[in-house]
């Protein structure tokens, strides 16, 4: 039986890696990277969010057209406990996609609403970039299955939103807000279904979108 010549071997391994690393160092591109400019932040009071904060002397006079970024969504740590047997991972990614798409679609109708605002494709082409995203997404009554769930309120969820000015890479706001969807009636309960529970968040969607557009018309004044 042949020995393994362990000493050669390692030599020959050390001259290898050394070739590659030099072979992938020589022919890397750098990757051009956008620098965002984050300033200190004021934490004031708003009206209807939770946590509302704004970079010193916020004024875009001539804003006008916005770039929402692409919607991540993720269920909160309870729901994915409670629920770990209960829905499928098909049901949780067809969740996400369709929740990130209510959010997007209500973002859009409510700033094209305003006449001072167009929803752009590209951030290129923005005054304003919203980086929204949906946190500790919570569906009290999961529509996956033969389960009947009754409940009085579909569920609740979290809005975590960075607000830029795209022309500087300057980060101008931050939004937090958590809240349940509107309650079916306090005196009876309601059979949840996928139609109800895409309606009752879809009115909560709604409200962080009026928000949203209130503020970013406060900013464009």
């Amino acid at each position: 039986m042949k020995r393994f010549n362990i000493a050669k071997t390692c030599q020959v391994l050390t001259a290898c890696i050394a070739l590659g690393l030099f072979t992938s160092f020589a022919h890397a591109e750098p990757k051009p990277q956008v620098q965002t400019v984050k300033p200190e932040l004021t934490e004031v009071k708003h009206d209807f969010f939770d946590k509302f904060s704004v970079a010193e002397n916020v004024a875009l006079p001539n804003a006008k057209k916005v770039f929402i970024e692409p919607i991540s969504v993720s269920f909160d740590k309870r729901w994915l406990r409670d629920n770990r047997t209960e829905v499928s991972e098909r049901y949780k990614e067809a969740t996400k996609e369709r929740y990130s798409k209510l959010l997007r679609d209500q973002l859009v109708k409510t700033l094209e609403k305003n006449e001072r605002f167009e929803v752009v494709e590209t951030a290129e082409a923005a005054d304003i970039t919203l980086a929204p995203e949906i946190l500790s997404l919570n569906i009290f009554g999961p529509d996956d299955g033969f389960k009947k769930t009754y409940v009085y309120t579909a569920g609740y969820a979290a809005l975590d939103l960075d607000i830029y000015n795209t022309k500087t890479n300057k980060l101008i706001a931050e939004v937090y807000d958590r809240r349940e969807t509107d309650y079916t009636d306090f005196t009876r309960t309601e059979l949840a279904t996928r139609a109800t529970n895409y309606r009752y968040f879809k009115r909560l969607m709604g409200k962080w979108s009026s928000n949203i557009a209130e503020q970013l018309d406060a900013f464009a004044k």
